[in-house]
């Protein structure tokens, strides 16, 4: 019975999809001014067959190659007349999920929210924007109110909440409430960091603010401040490594970088990312080492436009080499007592990676997300990916492949868990309606082999149900999202999974490798 319902609702999403054709096919003649006469003499038919494939109760359609021909004919590409709406990429995930990848999805934790931040996020269907696994998947933390903070119009600063929660209960563990909280970054079930970033003047009128910042130690069992730690200046970035016996922050108006031991807080190195010309787009061309900052000269710097030098990669690639990623530079660094300052990779990334979105590398491969291209008027994303390995002879290239890919909705936050599986999670959205904004769909994607998996919430989500704000584990074995129903209370919950049905035999970076090194040796 369940085979027919579903085969039912195939056949009824195929029936509404050719009238969607029809329609877009029609919209684009009339905008390239073309009549429906002109368009059967450029196809070789009666203009009787092409009123009757105008109209959509009609079971005549145009073929792929038709739809080809007619695209370029209005000026435009075959995708273009293709192209799903977010609705319609909704349901196919639906589909796919119910006949092939929901056996991906295990089970659904729901974490325990305060009254007050129910109300909060219900009242202005804003979700917090924060949500930040430890480093061993078994808490998260968020800034929960963050949104009433951007606001806040009182004469005292605002006290923003910070919660923590068991990943594998959705047990609250703590809360507390403090001003200025920029950032969080859980270190363990014990420990929570919390960047706090005060202005408290202007050098002069109408002048840049002055900043604090200092970073306090959540004890969340005692729901305490176990330790401040002042910033020498305003930090931007917060990185914890992979075991969790480091974390690290960045300070752009002078490039520096200070790392700290969690189990002491005692500071173990200090970098300064330097440059060797005044129109550098970027800075790493030189490092200087420390074990803290203030011995380092912490020169004021600025890039082109007298911009400041913002990393758009801050993290830990290996529990003791820590990323900084720029605009046309990947600097490592070793993190750790003995640290030499920046380490050379066993495999130089590519010279064409200007900024990759994130990578994973060792003496033996280099796997990356090179950019991820938002088309927000069209509701999907091109996806660059690049793979590695050592050169093994001089030309033809034989050593790397980059892998251009197309998915439905936008594509954020990759994780490359190997070379059959890059997870990203994709939000699409539903229908605009007049007065309300987009809802959202999240839907948890495998870059390499393009399965997706709609995230069901435990097959609780309903027509009006606003899905978003996901955050994967680094264990690569769950994803965290908000929930705001269209009615009832607005829910925080932890989906759990297996990666085994979002991958394919036989489609992998190194699959891809092989296929392009045999085109290339057929072509010699």
């Amino acid at each position: 019975m369940a085979q027919t319902v579903l085969d039912q609702t195939v056949l009824s999403y195929i029936t509404a999809r050719q009238k969607a054709l029809k329609r877009a096919v029609r919209q684009l003649r009339k905008e390239a001014h073309y009549s429906q006469g002109e368009v059967a003499e450029f196809l070789g038919c009666s203009r009787t067959r092409i009123t009757e494939i105008e109209r959509e109760e009609s079971g005549t359609e145009y073929s792929v190659g038709e739809l080809e021909l007619l695209a370029v004919l209005f000026g435009r590409h075959p995708l273009d007349v293709l192209h799903m709406t977010g609705q319609e990429a909704i349901d196919v995930g639906e589909m796919v999920t119910s006949k092939q990848t929901g056996q991906a999805l295990l089970r659904v934790v729901d974490c325990s929210l305060p009254r007050r931040i129910e109300k909060v996020i219900k009242d202005s269907d804003v979700f917090p924007n924060t949500l930040e696994f430890s480093p061993d998947g078994s808490v998260i933390a968020s800034i929960v109110d963050s949104i009433v903070g951007e606001d806040w119009q009182g004469d005292e600063p605002y006290q923003f909440t910070v919660l923590c929660w068991d990943t594998q209960t959705g047990q609250l563990l703590g809360q507390i409430r403090r001003p200025h909280v920029q950032a969080v970054a859980p270190v363990n079930s014990e420990q929570v960091v919390m960047l706090r970033d005060s202005a408290h003047g202007q050098a002069y009128a109408g002048g840049p603010r002055e900043y604090e910042s200092d970073l306090l130690i959540w004890d969340v069992a005692g729901g305490t401040i176990a330790k401040k730690i002042k910033l020498s200046e305003r930090a931007q970035k917060l990185a914890i490594s992979p075991e969790g016996n480091y974390l690290a922050v960045y300070m752009e108006a002078t490039t520096t970088i200070q790392a700290w031991q969690t189990s002491n807080w005692e500071p173990v190195c200090a970098f300064e990312l330097d440059t060797l010309h005044h129109t550098s787009h970027h800075p790493g061309e030189a490092v200087r080492v420390a074990k803290e900052v203030g011995q380092l000269p912490q020169e004021r710097k600025f890039g082109l436009w007298h911009m400041a030098y913002n990393p758009q990669h801050f993290a830990f690639l290996q529990n003791d080499i820590l990323i900084v990623a720029f605009s046309d530079l990947v600097v490592e660094l070793e993190v750790g007592p003995a640290s030499r300052g920046r380490a050379i990779p066993p495999i130089e990334p590519p010279g064409f990676v200007r900024q990759p979105v994130v990578y994973v590398r060792d003496q033996h491969h280099l796997a990356a997300v090179l950019d991820i291209d938002h088309d927000r008027h069209a509701g999907d994303s091109l996806v660059s990916l690049y793979y590695q390995i050592p050169r093994e002879r001089g030309y033809p290239p034989d050593s790397s492949v980059k892998w251009d890919k197309r998915f439905p909705g936008m594509v954020i936050q990759p994780v490359i868990i190997d070379d059959g599986c890059i997870l990203a999670w994709t939000e699409i959205d539903t229908p605009f309606r007049w007065g309300k904004v987009h809802k959202q769909r999240v839907g948890l994607l495998n870059l390499v082999s393009g399965r997706v998996a709609m995230l069901t919430d435990g097959n609780r989500l309903h027509s009006g149900d606003n899905q978003q704000g996901a955050s994967f584990s680094p264990l690569g074995n769950a994803v965290a999202y908000w929930v705001n129903p269209y009615e009832g209370v607005p829910r925080l919950a932890i989906q759990y999974f297996d990666i085994a049905p979002l991958k394919v035999k036989g489609i992998t970076l190194v699959d891809e490798l092989a296929r392009v090194r045999h085109r290339r040796e057929q072509d010699e």
